[in-house]
């Protein structure tokens, strides 16, 4: 299944939202003001997602857990994946999700304290599609058309690292977690763009 097909599905939280319909790519990267936020720069300009923003709402795709068959043991694994996107409108809509994909080799279960251990503070390694690999993949769309991941192509000389991750004094989410990242994302043609100066600081989809 196409990882970005995900945006049809149900997203399980919801924010306050405002007025316009464009991103705001023209701002430099200013210090985020919005509990919630993606900013970077991308392909050389600035981009800026944020609660409450310019129509943009933060959420969670339910993190799923599934078993896998090595040939050698059963393990169990998780994807937690979070999201901002524009709503309000059923055109496509730019959007980023950051997806964390971790393993429990030998274990038939993960329970919940094994999934707290998918945003420890750390640094993560990417996660490439032809690999199946542990770690971290980044979806992209500036307009929810074109669409670009992380896990499309080499990730030489990229970082992602977990800097916070703090308990939730709202109802939205049990946790809030932030990263700091930069890396390359690719189109489905293998075309290039370089993510830099990435934060990020949602919910952190413990389901």
């Amino acid at each position: 299944m196409n990882k970005f097909t995900f945006l049809g599905l149900l997203i399980s939280l919801i924010f306050v939202s405002s007025c316009s319909d464009e991103p705001d790519e023209d701002d430099d990267l200013m210090p985020p003001t919005a509990t919630y936020y993606f900013q970077a720069e991308v392909d050389g300009a600035a981009v800026n997602f944020a609660q409450g923003v310019d129509n943009f709402f933060v959420g969670i795709l339910e993190g799923n857990t599934f078993d896998a068959n090595n040939n050698v043991q059963a393990e169990t694994g998780a994807t937690m994946n979070q999201v901002i996107f524009e709503g309000g409108s059923i055109q496509p809509a730019p959007f980023v999700s950051i997806n964390i994909y971790k393993t429990f080799p030998g274990q038939f279960e993960a329970d919940y304290s094994d999934l707290l251990t998918i945003f420890e503070l750390s640094e993560y390694p990417y996660s490439i599609d032809s690999q199946g690999n542990d770690g971290v993949y980044i979806n992209y769309s500036p307009d929810g058309i074109t669409n670009y991941s992380s896990e499309w192509g080499a990730q030489t000389g990229s970082t992602f690292n977990i800097t916070e991750f703090i308990e939730n004094s709202g109802s939205e989410s049990a946790y809030i977690f932030k990263a700091e990242f930069e890396c390359m994302l690719y189109d489905e043609d293998g075309n290039s763009i370089e993510l830099k100066s990435g934060l990020y600081r949602g919910i952190a989809g413990i389901i």
